[in-house]
């Protein structure tokens, strides 16, 4: 899955550095100017990486995708001197030195409070805490250093080969060959945008009130309609494996388990096609080994875990096809439960370490009184619409035999209680702590060689009484214990054996007894499916002595949103900070802030229209817009105080802002875009 997902993010940053090649082409119309901003892309990639490696980060999933996330960005600084400096050579008179150091100069203080109000959008998530923490941090540094590298760049390199590479003058439009022609159109498309634009933007200006006054019914429909819009903590992932964990009456012998489980395999095989599945793999009752896979407690229990081939050779999603098995074993098998759960490794780390995303926990000392306040809470969250899979764990009482050893008679044998417990796994399970190991002298497979006892002689209920036992001979009551030889005795002659019930584990979190009743999430989002169940639970009278405790992705939902929604809290305190420094001004930032909520309307919509939830991913991508936001309205603004400050009236000053700085604007705006991953 790694593997996969680092050379997923490997051509993702690819395909976006050439759409963002494509971007400058059609806009800047010279491939040398493409040249120089392509330049820069290596060398903050390089810079970045030498940082992540002074600060003791490693090449994974994060940081590569912080890279591939600043893609688009890092040419944004020197799209913006770039356009400028073509714009300064276009100037009829102008030498290129004098061209190139004007346009730098120009745009020079702007484009750093630009980079650095991106900078700060990021760098509060340097001091979230928990989950956030560890999923974010080595992002946000990796988008941090390339972006003060890309900034570093675009003032030294950029200008530096601008000055050896163009020449002044306009582009070559005559003629009928490739290049003339594509500068007519692109240059065309160009003025168009320009004239549309200065359109709109004069009109805007002149009905400012019915403007504002649309702009804010916008915002307030969206803000309603954002209600629809779902929670989770990590978006689903697709894992090409989900497992079948299936439960028998308890006391079912494991052959019987086992033919359970390959008729529940014969199930998964008719429902998904033959050319969608790798293997499917069974194991039933307890491991017959340390190694054992599938971590089963009891005889009544089966793991089948399916395989199927990577999402691009199939049609459905992994989730797809689990819910087609999930409803095609229910009520299957009558008395059998079956629980369905998509996902392996990573699934299981994003609900870290629960059995499913949702997992409440039923802390209190009572195992009865537990266990029946358990199937209460779990018929609860079963009616809850979006749950499937209500399990509870530990599984309650088994039928067990208890061996309670006569410690003065065994002392008098030179007998421990973990001697007589070791021998009796031996000889039931097998020499499991000790197995030694067959190597294949051809295939080089290594096979455990457990030794056991015979089925014939561990089948029925007194064989237990009649496992041996090496002891010391008897010396009599009153005696001191003997140091003869060892006779063989058996478990009888030393322990009372008697059928009863228990659990098989007594699970604890920080040191009090706890019970797990956990539920997968199908068709609704996470959190509006928790939400419901602790409503729910609210109104529960709970046992004396209990308690409960949301864990799993819920708590880690709650937690890391609030995080997030801290670090945007001081994002924003940050940029507005440094745009006040830049504009020398405490109103100036405000007319850039206001901009944000425009972001947030077109944040909303696009997650409605692609169902997409509120997740920690998304909600770093609105951290994400926040800084694309903020970078375009200052070069806008900041023009527009230079207009002024030569004595252009507002109004002027703020056309005239509009028309030079639409071109820069859309250009890094369609570069972050296209440069971001697709998936």
């Amino acid at each position: 899955y790694i593997r996969a997902a680092i050379k997923t993010l490997g051509q993702e940053a690819i395909i976006g550095a050439l759409l963002t090649f494509g971007v400058v082409l059609v806009f800047l119309r010279s491939f040398w100017s493409l040249f120089i901003v392509g330049v820069g892309i290596p060398l903050s990639v390089s810079s970045a990486l030498l940082m992540l490696y002074f600060t003791g980060q490693t090449l994974n999933v994060f940081t590569l995708g912080g890279l591939t996330l600043a893609m688009g960005r890092l040419v944004d600084d020197a799209i913006v001197v770039r356009e400028n400096i073509t714009r300064h050579l276009a100037t009829p008179g102008r030498g290129v030195l004098d061209a190139v150091l004007t346009a730098t100069q120009e745009v020079g203080l702007p484009v750093l409070a630009s980079t650095a109000a991106t900078i700060a959008v990021f760098f509060p998530v340097v001091f979230l805490s928990g989950i956030a923490q560890r999923l974010f941090v080595p992002m946000a540094l990796t988008i941090v250093f390339a972006l003060g590298a890309s900034y570093v760049v675009s003032m030294t390199i950029d200008p530096v080969l601008s000055t050896k590479l163009l020449r002044a003058g306009t582009l070559n439009t005559e003629g009928s060959g490739i290049v003339p022609r594509f500068n007519r159109w692109s240059e065309g498309l160009m003025d168009r945008l320009d004239e549309g634009y200065q359109h709109a933007l004069g009109w805007t200006l002149h009905h400012r009130t019915v403007v504002l006054a649309g702009i804010g019914a916008v915002l307030v429909t969206s803000l309603v309609a954002a209600r629809g819009i779902g929670t989770e903590f990590f978006p689903a992932t697709d894992e090409s494996q989900f497992q079948v964990n299936l439960e028998a009456p308890k006391g079912t012998a494991v052959q019987v388990t086992s033919g359970l489980a390959e008729q529940v395999a014969g199930v998964v095989r008719q429902v998904i096609p033959a050319h969608d599945l790798i293997t499917i793999y069974t194991n039933s009752g307890f491991p017959s080994s340390g190694g054992g896979f599938g971590g089963n407690a009891g005889t009544n229990l089966s793991n089948i875990q399916v395989r199927l081939v990577p999402p691009t050779e199939r049609r459905r999603s992994t989730d797809d096809l689990a819910n087609d098995v999930r409803r095609a074993l229910a009520g299957k098998f009558p008395g059998v439960q079956t629980f369905v759960r998509a996902g392996g490794l990573q699934n299981r780390v994003v609900n870290f370490g629960s059995a499913a995303p949702i997992d409440i926990q039923l802390l209190g000392y009572d195992q009865q009184v537990g266990g029946q306040f358990a199937q209460e809470v779990a018929g609860i969250v079963s009616a809850v619409p979006g749950t499937a899979d209500v399990q509870i764990t530990p599984r309650g009482q088994y039928p067990a035999f208890t061996v309670a050893l006569d410690n003065d008679k065994a002392a008098q044998l030179g007998l421990s209680s973990t001697a007589v417990a070791n021998a009796v796994d031996m000889a039931i399970s097998g020499n499991v702590g000790t197995a030694s190991q067959f190597i294949d002298p051809i295939t080089g497979n290594e096979y455990n060689i457990v030794v056991r006892l015979m089925d014939q002689y561990r089948t029925h209920p007194e064989d237990l009484g009649d496992v041996p036992l090496a002891a010391l001979a008897d010396p009599g009551p009153g005696s001191a214990p003997s140091t003869g030889p060892l006779v063989p005795i058996r478990v009888r002659d030393v322990a009372q054996i008697t059928l009863g019930s228990q659990p098989l584990q007594i699970a604890r979190k920080n040191e009090q007894r706890v019970i797990d009743v956990t539920a997968n999430v199908v068709g609704r989002p996470l959190g509006a499916v928790s939400q419901e169940i602790a409503g729910r639970l609210g109104q529960l009278p709970f046992p004396q002595g209990f308690t409960y405790h949301m864990a799993g992705q819920t708590e880690q939902q709650q937690s890391a949103f609030g995080s997030l929604g801290f670090a945007l809290g001081l994002a924003l305190m940050l940029v507005y900070m440094i745009m006040a420094s830049q504009f020398q001004s405490l109103l100036d930032p405000f007319v850039v802030m206001f901009t944000v909520p425009l972001g947030i309307i077109g944040v909303i919509w696009m997650l409605l229209l692609t169902h997409t939830t509120l997740s920690i991913m998304s909600f770093m991508g609105v951290i994400t817009m926040v800084g694309v936001v903020v970078s375009n309205g200052i070069l806008l603004v900041d023009y527009a105080n230079q207009q002024q400050d030569r004595g252009l009236a507002l109004r002027d000053a703020v056309l005239r802002a509009g028309r030079i700085r639409l071109r820069p604007i859309l250009m890094t705006a369609l570069a972050t875009i296209l440069g971001m991953p697709a998936r």
